[in-house]
């Protein structure tokens, strides 16, 4: 039993220690296998619809089969899915996070 919290607080500490850091670190954690980084933002073809949260990017994710591209200037974080003409877009940023670790 003992080992099994000790392996159970070995694969918490990233997440909480990300949710520390900020939302932005902690999409990086949660949905790193979604993610794919980029250095240069895409082009929208059909113009760009923000949305409001990380979990609407990924249901558009799950749903298309399309992977999330990534791409970081400073503090804030470029979340972009192409879809046909779309863009889907969601910025967050860890400016003023409170890093604990």
């Amino acid at each position: 039993m003992l080992l099994t919290l000790g392996l159970g607080a070995a694969l918490l500490a990233p997440y909480l220690a990300s949710r520390r850091r900020g939302e932005a670190a902690r999409v990086l954690a949660e949905y790193d296998a979604m993610l794919v980084s980029i250095t240069d933002l895409p082009a929208s073809a059909g113009g760009m619809i923000e949305v409001r949260a990380f979990a609407d990017l990924a249901r558009v994710a799950e749903r298309t089969g399309r992977m999330i591209l990534h791409a970081q200037s400073g503090p804030d974080h470029d979340f972009f899915l192409q879809d046909g003409e779309a863009t889907y877009h969601l910025r967050l940023s860890d400016e003023g996070a409170v890093d604990r670790a």
